[in-house]
């Protein structure tokens, strides 16, 4: 069984090793351990707003996401960063707001669900 860790982000910057991209980090919360993630130019942008609490003048990509959770009362439970046979995947965990795990199986209309969203190898 895995081990796992609670993260937070403690820092975001540009890339050093791809040029245009930047690098957010991710640190172990109460340890010294640093995961840093390369990502795009949007995706900072979209972090570095929310890091700031600032209010875009016009809905990013992934508030279209974020609201439409909103919308269901559905709140990401845990995100997991894990390596599986040399690639990297990332699970999100999902649950209501309003109803536990249990109780959403029962439910015909409220079913538990886990989103992989693993970047593609191309």
């Amino acid at each position: 069984m895995m081990k796992k860790l609670e993260l937070e982000i403690v820092a975001l910057s540009h890339s050093v090793t791809q040029s245009h991209n930047y690098a957010v980090v991710l640190g172990e919360v109460g340890g010294n351990r640093r995961l840093p993630i390369v990502i795009g130019g949007f995706e900072a942008q979209a972090i570095a707003v929310a890091m700031e609490r600032m209010t875009p003048n016009r809905p990013l990509t992934h508030d279209l996401f974020k609201n439409t959770l909103d919308t269901f009362d559905i709140d990401l439970k845990e995100v997991i960063i894990n390596k599986k046979n040399g690639i990297d995947s990332i699970e999100c965990k999902f649950c209501s707001k309003n109803f536990s795990d249990d109780e959403m199986r029962r439910k015909s209309r409220y079913i538990p669900f886990d989103a992989d969203i693993s970047p593609s190898a191309g």
